[in-house]
């Protein structure tokens, strides 16, 4: 990539230094110019969405389970692409620019099928499993919230409440007591899926017998059998500030999600492709949580409380 040999066999490797190198190459510096670690990995978090270390783990993890897309085993720069597209989310002009240059088709090319891949490791890395670890014995095991995109407008159907116009909607699910990101489906029409019928229609059906989830009033209906939420008539008052608690965690998640600025601004691409960069960002968001970046922590029992 640089004319030199040397720069080659190391860029080949798996490792921070590999990914740096290419980074620096992006921002148009010398790329054995090392600056203090923390300073280029904060760039790099600026630039890419995440650590140099969530993104070797990233490419191991599609090496490991290969998923890589055909052609590209070597070619770490693409990857870079695809989580560049993801934080950035510029016009394709401005994000050929920062490429160095090259044409819109091979730009679009190797960042979607690098976006594609890393959709495709949710079954890795956001496995319904892990609500129970730590577990204790409660009977909430995860909180639960929709989530709204910004699409262009597409009518009533996809209308926000939140945002007043046309949205895509997601379910989230965070393990309790590890704050693991263990459920996500969607995408939903936001104005024909309240929270609800979206809890209804997939997650409800996966609890085991006894088992709820901790979520806010627009689940008041599956309240108290399936759902505890602070209107509910069931739920004692001394319990709303833990409870509240763990929902504003789940708001936490969602400011994660909208940290890439694909997701936090309207979505300019196909509809089709929202639901892969979205799942995209949720395998990197609980890469992250991996490598140590975790949630702020719940203190969380049922009751009796004595």
């Amino acid at each position: 990539m640089f004319g030199n040999a040397n720069v080659q066999q190391l860029t080949d490797e798996a490792s921070p230094d590999a990914f740096l190198i290419l980074a620096r190459e992006i921002w148009r510096r010398d790329p054995w110019k090392q600056r203090a670690f923390s300073s280029e990995d904060g760039e790099f978090r600026e630039m890419f969405g995440c650590s140099v270390g969530v993104c070797v783990s990233l490419w191991n993890l599609l090496k490991k389970t290969e998923s890589l897309p055909p052609g590209s085993t070597s070619n770490k720069e693409h990857l870079l692409w695809a989580l560049m597209f993801l934080k950035v989310y510029g016009t394709e002009k401005v994000m050929c620019a920062l490429a160095g240059g090259v044409d819109k088709d091979t730009f679009r090319k190797w960042s979607w099928q690098f976006v594609e891949a890393i959709s495709s490791l949710q079954s890795f890395l956001i496995i319904w499993e892990n609500r129970f670890k730590m577990d204790k014995g409660n009977d909430c095991l995860i909180s639960v919230d929709g989530t709204d995109f910004l699409i262009p407008e597409h009518g009533r159907a996809f209308y926000s409440h939140k945002f007043k116009k046309s949205a895509f909607r997601y379910e989230v699910a965070l393990c309790i007591l590890t704050g693991d990101i263990v459920w996500v489906n969607g995408p939903y029409e936001a104005g024909l899926w309240p929270d609800i019928n979206i809890f209804r229609n997939s997650l409800r059906s996966h609890l085991e017998p006894g088992e709820r989830v901790e979520a806010d009033d627009g689940y008041i209906g599956d309240h108290p059998l399936f759902v505890k939420c602070p209107a509910g008539f069931a739920n004692p008052p001394y319990t709303e500030y833990m409870q509240q608690r763990v929902r504003n965690r789940q708001e936490t998640i969602n400011k994660r999600f909208k940290q890439w600025k694909c997701l936090a601004g309207r979505w300019r691409g196909e509809l089709v492709k929202h639901g892969d960069a979205f799942a995209a960002v949720a395998v990197i968001t609980q890469l992250a949580i991996n490598h140590g970046e975790k949630l702020f922590s719940c203190g969380y029992r049922d009751p009796p409380y004595d």
